[in-house]
């Protein structure tokens, strides 16, 4: 049985979407490989992007401020052009940002300029400033009812996903090689991923918990 809403997608759209696509919306893709790093780089990375993100989940930074035009928050570094309907190629700087739709809460940080030329390339490799944490918050309808809950880290071009299937949580390395590609993935392959404990994923959850309280107040937003 075939998943056919992309895995990659369904967790990390939220992350190379960003310009003003990310801030407003979600809908890029990966090509994705195996993790071509060491285990422990990966274990390294969750740690470097969690502790990125938690050092702004608890209150809001006094240098971010609130785009009206949809529901997000980033660093006054980022330039993200006025009005309902900015377009990427007019964002200009970097820096950290927040953000939540009907699918999706995202934080971490971005180089506009990184992002624009990684998307007009396709190629995924050239990302080095990009770090993201993703948490889904409608996994279960975009899966069809075969998974029930998401979460994602990248830094780069390296992501790990965490997914939660048939009641047990699943784990994945991965290395981007392309934007606007959707891998899919076999629902075979994804039972056969690592399984970790609850305890392992608890903190996350807890993340991305404390940024929709501390940014959104817990409110749900449509398209």
């Amino acid at each position: 049985m075939g998943i056919r809403q992309s895995l990659v997608n369904l967790g990390l759209c939220g992350v190379l979407a960003l310009g003003a696509a990310g801030l407003t919306g979600c809908n890029s893709g990966f090509n994705s490989v195996r993790g071509n790093q060491p285990a422990a780089f990966y274990s390294r990375m969750e740690d470097r992007v969690y502790n990125l993100v938690d050092s702004f989940s608890r209150e809001i930074p006094k240098e971010f401020v609130k785009m009206e035009s949809a529901n997000s928050f980033y660093d006054s570094s980022l330039k993200v052009p006025p009005g309902p309907n900015p377009k990427e190629e007019d964002m200009q700087g970097e820096g950290r940002f927040v953000t939540k739709n009907y699918a999706v809460i995202n934080a971490g940080y971005v180089d506009a300029e990184e992002v624009k030329a990684a998307k007009k390339s396709g190629d995924a490799r050239g990302l080095k400033k990009v770090v993201g944490f993703v948490r889904k918050l409608n996994t279960e309808i975009e899966s069809f009812g075969i998974m029930q809950d998401c979460f994602t880290f990248m830094e780069g071009n390296q992501g790990v996903m965490y997914l939660k299937i048939a009641g047990e949580w699943k784990r994945k390395d991965f290395t981007f090689k392309s934007v606007g590609k959707y891998a899919e993935s076999d629902l075979k392959e994804v039972m056969a991923f690592p399984t970790v404990s609850r305890d392992k994923v608890d903190r996350y959850i807890e993340l991305a918990e404390r940024l929709d309280k501390t940014y959104f107040r817990g409110r749900y937003f449509f398209r």
